[in-house]
């Protein structure tokens, strides 16, 4: 059976994943940022080297949460057997573990829905704001509009993924449940 610690750390990757959400359109637009940079559109080299540490600064966080999510998961029986180690029975009941299960989803899917909802406003006010300015006049200003729609679509389906682990928890735990037990024999 799964301890606490185990689906913990499992409940973690899942958080790190959805964090990772906003900024999967950053990295995986990054390569063409970077082509746009190289073929002149900054102007001089000058601003073609602060336009590739901006590039490569907005898509830290995104890779720092992907990879914190893929090692929780895929460390996360041995590093749950280490956390428990010494301490009494830490396995679940099939039943408190899906109680414990959705529990903590609909937890995770609060705290994402928090966490996105100034997101999707401060990016509107942000497009407002930038449409309203005359882009003959400012020099790169439909890619700043571009990655302000990017960063939007981004924190709007973390919105969505919020809303949908609250309100979904109980079928996303009893779908966990049978991913677990999947091909496992009956006893």
């Amino acid at each position: 059976m799964m301890g606490f610690a185990t689906l913990a750390l499992r409940l973690g990757a899942v958080y790190c994943f959805v964090m990772a959400l906003p900024g999967v359109a950053r990295v995986t637009m990054a390569p063409l940022m970077l082509l746009s940079l190289a073929l002149g559109e900054s102007g001089s080299i000058g601003e073609l080297g602060w336009g590739v540490a901006t590039v490569l600064v907005s898509i830290v966080d995104p890779v720092v949460f992907i990879v914190a999510g893929l090692l929780l998961l895929v460390f996360s029986q041995p590093w749950g057997r280490r956390l428990s180690a010494g301490l009494p029975d830490s396995s679940v009941s099939s039943a408190s573990s899906a109680d414990f299960a959705g529990i903590a989803f609909a937890a995770v899917g609060v705290l994402v829905f928090a966490l996105a909802v100034p997101g999707v406003f401060n990016r509107v006010v942000y497009l407002i704001s930038l449409s309203s300015m005359d882009a003959t006049t400012i020099p790169g200003l439909a890619r700043e509009m571009s990655q302000a729609r990017t960063g939007l679509v981004g924190a709007v389906l973390q919105l969505i993924l919020g809303a949908g682990l609250f309100f979904g928890a109980r079928r996303l735990a009893a779908f966990w449940r049978f991913l677990r037990t999947a091909g496992t024999p009956r006893r």
